[in-house]
């Protein structure tokens, strides 16, 4: 180093302690920073200055607070959502209304029956009937099924077109008293629902023959529900099904045209294939009858036509038949030995004896074992 270079270093000694113990307030990265700069050290003052950079930190906006009424019908809370709409003004409780699917406007119009009991429910109730009476009847339904408070239920049933009250009330499933009631106390509506057995739940028409089966005609449980799992897969325990109908319209197929028809009883009894009148497919009844010998036979009964809506009268019928054609089977389905899956094989192949047995052996034990167990637990002892 030369005599200048010296004192110049010399000078610079005061400049650069100074500029240190005044960047000592800053902390040690700043001091580094001070001395490496006046040094002349580029590389040290840029990791300095890294060490001085703060970091940067992104500040994220408070979440927004979730709609109470989206999170009620969310929620399936229905009458948590009811009441919430209440709150709001007339206009906005339709808008909100108009926003959410149909099975949700059930379920809304279901939660403000709920809370039916005051007037606050009200603008829900008035705003669902004016925009959407379909779900206005149907929610109220609903909530008239989950409740049993049947008062009302069929004024809300002769709001909805033919072919849906009798898919909404099959869907719900109303007791047997229930839905006589029901049908009684609104006329006419014994016109939309001519077998009041197509819409009870399933259950209690398999325990309803498998009592008439044991406690009145003196099969064995297992024989009983032999016969029921069959009838069970033949026509659901519908009475008056008619092949190729759907439960909730037991009487509605279609013609040799194809069009479908709501058949008067008559016309269900006087089918002819020749002529091409009346029903498509012949089979009719829990056992779904199909020959014209069988057919003539299950007509012919005390009643007539009648019998197609007769649960105890088609029983019987088919008890007779068992008797009269078919000894052997009923033997079999009488006696104690005889298991339920037995049963349910023997009265296939033998009384309905379809082309192809296995296509529903399966299924049709299923459903033995589950009428057998339905009857033993509701007469279990307490």
């Amino acid at each position: 180093m030369g005599m200048a270079t010296r004192s110049e270093a010399r000078e610079a000694e005061p400049e650069a302690a100074e500029q240190a113990a005044s960047a000592a307030a800053g902390g040690l990265a700043a001091a580094a920073l001070s001395l490496q700069r006046t040094a002349g050290n580029r590389s040290v003052v840029a990791w300095a200055q890294q060490l001085q950079r703060k970091p940067k930190t992104k500040t994220k906006p408070p979440p927004k607070p979730k709609d109470p009424i989206d999170v009620a019908i969310k929620a399936k809370a229905w009458a948590t959502a009811a009441d919430a709409l209440c709150e709001l003004p007339d206009a906005e409780i339709e808008a909100r209304l108009k926003k959410l699917k149909p099975a949700q406007r059930e379920g809304v119009m279901q939660g403000a029956r709920e809370i039916d009991r005051t007037l606050w429910a009200e603008p829900v109730i008035a705003a669902m009937e004016k925009i959407d009476p379909r779900s206005a009847n149907v929610g109220s339904l609903k909530w008239a099924r989950a409740t049993g408070l049947t008062a009302r239920a069929g004024m809300w049933f002769k709001g909805l077109k033919v072919e849906d009250a009798r898919k909404v009330a099959h869907d719900l499933g109303f007791s047997r008293a229930q839905m006589t009631g029901i049908i009684a106390g609104e006329s006419g509506l014994s016109d939309v629902f001519k077998d009041v057995w197509a819409y009870v739940p399933k259950a209690e028409r398999m325990l309803y023959v498998m009592n008439l089966l044991v406690d009145t005609h003196g099969y064995t449980v297992n024989g009983a529900a032999g016969i029921v799992g069959n009838l069970s897969g033949e026509s659901s325990l519908i009475p008056s099904r008619v092949e190729g109908s759907a439960e909730w319209s037991p009487t509605r197929t279609s013609d040799f045209s194809g069009t479908a028809t709501d058949w008067t009883d008559e016309q269900i009894r006087d089918r002819d294939f020749k002529a091409k009148t009346g029903p498509k497919l012949p089979g009719v009844g829990l056992a779904q009858w199909t020959t014209k010998a069988r057919r003539e036979g299950f007509f012919a009964r005390p009643g007539g036509t009648a019998l197609l809506y007769d649960m105890d009268g088609q029983v019987s019928y088919l008890v007779d038949e068992l008797a009269a054609s078919f000894s052997s089977l009923d033997t079999k389905l009488r006696d104690s030995k005889t298991t339920v899956q037995a049963a349910a094989d023997a009265f296939l192949e033998k009384f309905e004896s379809p082309a192809d047995p296995e296509a529903s052996r399966s299924a049709r034990r299923g459903a033995a074992e589950k009428a057998a167990k339905l009857y033993t637990d509701a007469h279990a002892a307490p």
